[in-house]
């Protein structure tokens, strides 16, 4: 399955998500308010709205966007919307993933709108962790000299598959014997 497809997945199951709990709470609320007839067809007509609104928000979200000059010639190989966590500061933007560095580059309107690079050669370990303790959509990038880096992600599974993925692609790559590879190819 590609990339895309499983962003867009993500899109559909959080829509729908948001639309079942949305629908459910306002057929209740008009169920209790006029009657339960007029309370289960409001509360589909709210979820199917809350669907559609939704999905197309999240469309319009991930939407792919410029690279930017600072990132031109390197592979991007995922990218979103993130917001960047920095002693209870969070500002906007969107994150990068390429095969050589993670980087974040705030909108010009954040107070610190200074890009993150961070190598992927660098970085130690990638976990979830949760925003304002509770909420499951933050990623934590720990560097190998202790560094630590928070964005708040949408979808943070992927992002922290692919960013390990791409830590180990690099970490083969720089361990292969030249002089191996070398005879390798004259074979």
């Amino acid at each position: 399955m590609t990339i895309e497809r499983q962003k867009n997945l993500q899109i559909l199951k959080s829509s729908v998500l948001w639309a079942v709990i949305f629908g459910v709470v306002m057929g209740i609320y008009f169920s209790i308010k006029f009657q339960l007839v007029s309370g289960i067809i409001y509360g589909v007509m709210c979820a199917a709205l809350s669907f559609v609104f939704m999905a197309g928000l999240l469309l319009v979200l991930m939407r792919s966007v410029d690279l930017p000059d600072s990132l031109k010639g390197n592979k991007v190989i995922y990218s979103g919307v993130a917001n960047r966590l920095d002693n209870g500061v969070s500002n906007g933007g969107h994150l990068f993933l390429t095969t050589n560095e993670l980087v974040f580059v705030a909108h010009a309107m954040n107070v610190d709108s200074s890009p993150s690079r961070i190598p992927i050669s660098a970085i130690q370990s990638v976990k979830p962790v949760a925003t304002i303790g509770v909420i499951p959509n933050g990623l934590k990038v720990i560097q190998s000299d202790g560094t630590t880096h928070r964005f708040v992600v949408y979808g943070k599974g992927l992002w922290i598959r692919l960013v390990l993925q791409q830590i180990n692609t690099n970490h083969q790559a720089t361990s292969r014997n030249p002089q191996q590879e070398t005879l390798t190819s004259l074979k």
